[in-house]
């Protein structure tokens, strides 16, 4: 019996049995399938920060830092329009709107963010497009995809859906 409490002594791990330690690692488990939650967490950060770089280039008419969030093949429709592709075509497309007579800001808020996937994501949100007078209402639709270089924009669909006088 000697033998065997000295063979236990030898497989502990700061005064637990090997037993021990695997009930107490059975135990632990279902907290750390938490952790792709805190994971989500810095990744929907990361996101909402890209979107707010997004929002603030076309603010600043900064098409060139605008089309940095973007992925090289990424696409954009807007609702009644043709669907764009590839960032020299979203770029013309980001110029037109900016450079329109009367443009004021363009805004977007996170409604909603759901991981297809450990690099992709689908965001919902508001937001709004203020030209002259009017102000028009849009439901966006992102998908938003984790490269080398950080979160980047790889598609958007966007629908107005309401449009008011200031």
């Amino acid at each position: 019996m000697a033998d065997d409490d000295d063979s236990e002594s030898k497989r502990t791990l700061k005064g637990l049995s090997a037993r021990n330690i695997v009930l107490l690692t059975l135990l632990i488990l279902p907290a750390c399938a938490s952790l792709p939650v805190v994971e989500g967490q810095a990744d929907s950060s990361a996101i909402r920060a890209l979107l707010q770089a997004y929002e603030a280039a076309i603010n600043r008419r900064d098409v060139e830092a605008a089309i940095a969030t973007y992925l090289p093949d990424a696409d954009v429709w807007v609702v009644g329009y043709e669907r764009i592709v590839g960032r020299d075509a979203i770029r013309q497309n980001e110029e037109r709107a900016v450079g329109t007579p009367g443009f004021q800001a363009w805004s977007a808020s996170v409604d909603a963010i759901r991981f297809i996937g450990a690099d992709v994501a689908v965001v919902e949100s508001s937001g709004a497009v203020t030209i002259a007078d009017n102000r028009i209402a849009e439901r966006i639709t992102w998908i938003v995809h984790r490269t080398a270089a950080g979160w980047r924009i790889a598609a958007v669909r966007i629908m107005a859906f309401e449009r008011r006088r200031k």
